[in-house]
Formats: structure tokens, sequence, C-alpha cells
């Protein structure tokens, strides 16, 4: 059996491999569909983005009570071997609605990787050591997938890089094929055995409302800000840095996190979300390239500090395991699905209206957190900070 350190690592790197080959086409969808297949429409761009949230939320539910009765490994090897085959099919597809269902397809099979999520965190007692690493994957994984969709993007012919998109997949398979069997179980009995206690329902549905908002407002601002960019004057490789700027200080600001939170106590969370919402809404409002870096700048570190916030929420309000946790995530990936229709009717105004609109969400989200979000469960994952 391996320890609980080997065990954690391989939870991080199945969890980083995934996010990083999830993520590396969501930026230029746009510039992707119209090199292929001549769709420049924002609207084609929403429907794929919606129809893979839409699989993702029927699929997470479904995956997470079948891990009960087959076991986390035979549903990651499972949807892994899935993907392999599908995001190979992707370079392949010969129209843009091939291209738009195999996509689709690959989000509902990829789903099944997320579930090491919250095996993670019930490592550390739902405590932040495991929600942390979980925010730094997201964004470190959000640098390497750009810098890798930019590439495929520039390629002469992309459908290249698609098929290295299935080889990373291969490896990934690889690994879980040879590793993950003997350290999701333990790793799974320890989140089954180290359940927090869920709170009350009212506590679970303020959360869930708080995080809709910021789902919404985070994935909103995200598929034409490249376009977006590029309408301003940028280069694509500019275009696509840019895109990057969040991310890298989301990452520069969480090892600041604990020293900021015993330093805000409550007044964090809205405080992150009133950052991200100004981040935003400077974006919108000026164009320009320095006005973009400082906007991009605030976004990130708004996002980084308001994921950390929410997710322990989260977690202490509804534990690591149980129907308290999946609901909440169902209703998070159900704002997934939302926001690629929101940023398509935005869009189409303009494509700085997507940034608005994200703005305008962070700040209703920042307005709901001090009224909906009491502090018995934020105390109890913050008191867990060593």
């Amino acid at each position: 059996m391996r320890s609980p350190s080997g065990q954690r690592g391989l939870l991080v790197a199945v969890i980083a491999l995934l996010l990083v080959t999830e993520l590396a086409l969501s930026p230029f969808y746009p510039q992707l569909l119209g090199k292929l297949y001549g769709a420049e429409d924002p609207g084609t761009v929403g429907l794929l983005l919606w129809l893979c949230r839409a699989t993702a939320l029927v699929a997470l539910p479904l995956l997470g009570l079948l891990s009960r009765r087959l076991g986390l490994h035979r549903l990651v090897a499972a949807g892994l071997a899935a993907c392999v085959v599908l995001d190979g099919a992707l370079a392949l597809a010969p129209s843009a609605a091939a291209f738009i269902a195999l996509s689709a397809a690959a989000a509902a099979a990829g789903t099944a990787l997320l579930l090491a999520y919250p095996a993670l965190v019930a490592l550390d007692d739902g405590g932040p050591p495991g929600v942390l690493a979980f925010v730094a994957l997201l964004h470190g994984a959000t640098l390497i997938a750009t810098l890798l969709g930019a590439a495929i993007t520039g390629l002469p012919n992309p459908r290249l890089g698609l098929g290295a998109i299935a080889a990373l997949d291969l490896v990934l398979l690889v690994l879980v094929l040879r590793a993950l069997p003997n350290a999701v179980a333990p790793a799974h009995a320890a989140r089954t055995s180290r359940i927090v206690p869920p709170r009350q329902g009212a506590a679970l549905a303020a959360v869930a409302v708080v995080a809709i908002a910021f789902e919404l407002a985070a994935n909103v601002v995200r598929p034409f800000f490249t376009a977006y960019a590029q309408e301003s004057g940028l280069t694509l490789g500019a275009a696509a840095l840019l895109f990057l700027l969040p991310s890298l200080a989301a990452l520069g600001v969480l090892p600041m996190a604990a020293a900021v939170r015993c330093a805000l106590g409550a007044a964090l969370l809205p405080l992150a979300l009133v950052t991200a919402a100004l981040g935003a809404g400077l974006q919108a409002a000026v164009p320009d390239a320095a006005a973009l870096i400082a906007g991009r700048l605030l976004l990130g570190v708004g996002l980084g500090l308001a994921h950390v916030e929410l997710d322990l929420a989260m977690f202490a309000a509804a534990g690591t395991d149980g129907p308290g946790y999946a609901a909440v995530e169902t209703l998070r990936a159900g704002a997934l699905m939302l926001a690629p229709i929101l940023a398509a009717l935005t869009a189409s105004a303009s494509l700085a209206s997507p940034l608005a609109a994200g703005a305008l969400l962070f700040a209703v989200a920042a307005a709901l957190t001090p009224v909906l979000i009491t502090r018995p469960e934020m105390e109890e994952a913050r008191a867990r900070i060593p």
C-alpha cells in the first residue's frame, strides 16, 4: 500500500495531466473552428462549449454513484481510454458538427478524473492543503494548456496538434493502469472514513448560490478573450500571453493565502470577489495593453483567493463525500454549462461584453457573500490551517 504522500503525489499528477489536456483548446475555439471549418460565428463556439458542459453535468453525478460500485480506478481508466479514442477522432473530424459532437463526448469521459479531487482533499481531513493544491493545479495547468493550445492553433495543420492531445491521454492512461489501482483505493477508503460532518441544507444552499455566481463570472470571460485582444490590435501570441496572466497572478498569491486569510478573516471572500470584478471591468472598459495587463492581474488575484475560500466553505459544509458534495458540484457544473451561452449572447453585441458581464456577476457574488455564507462553516475550515 502506498504512503499518504505517495497517494497524494499520484492524485496530483492525475489531476494535473487531466486539466492540461481538457483546458488546452478552450480559449482558442474561435480561431480553431475558423481555421479548420470556416465556422466563425460566436454561436458555434457557444454551442460547442455548452454541449461539453452539458455532457459533463450529466456524467458527474452518474460517475459519482458508479464509483461506489465499480471503484474509482476502474472509472478513471475507462474514462481515459475513451478520451484516447475520442481525442484521436477529433484530429480526423470532417466537419464542425462532428468536431462538436466528439468534443462533447470527450468532455463526458474526462469527467471521471474529477473524482480524484475529493479523494485528494480527504487525505487532509477536508482541510486547506488539498484545496490549495487543486487551485494551484488548476491555474498551473491553465498556463501549460494555454501555451499548448496556442501552439496547436498556430500550426499550419492543427490536426497534428489534436493528435498530440490524444497521445498525452495515452501516457496518462498508462500511468493509471500501472499505478492508480494501488493508490486510489486507499485514498477513496480514507475519503469515506474521514467525512467532515455535513452541515444543514441551508448552509449548502448558501455556498452553492455564491459558487454559481462565481463560476458564471469566472467562465463567461474566457471564451472570447483572445479574440477581443486581437480585435484591440494584439497578435495571437500576445493575446495568449495576456490570457495566462490571471493564472500567473493566482499562483503568485496562493502562497500568501493563509496570511491574507488570518489578516482579513470573514472579509476575504467578498474582497477577493470585488477584486476580480474590478479586474474584469477594467479590461472591458479600457482595451489598451496596459489596462488589459492590470485588469488580468487583478482578475487573477481575486480568482485565486476566492476559489480557495469557496472550496473550503463547500467541503466544510458538505464533507468530501455523500449527497451534499455531489449536489454542490452538480450545481457548479450547471453554471459552467450556462457560461458559454451567456458568453456567446453577450459577444454578439461586442467582444468586450463578456468581460462586463463577468464583472457584474463577480460584484453580485461579493454582495451575496456576507448575507448567505455564515461564519461557522468558514471558521471550521479556517481552524484546520497549520
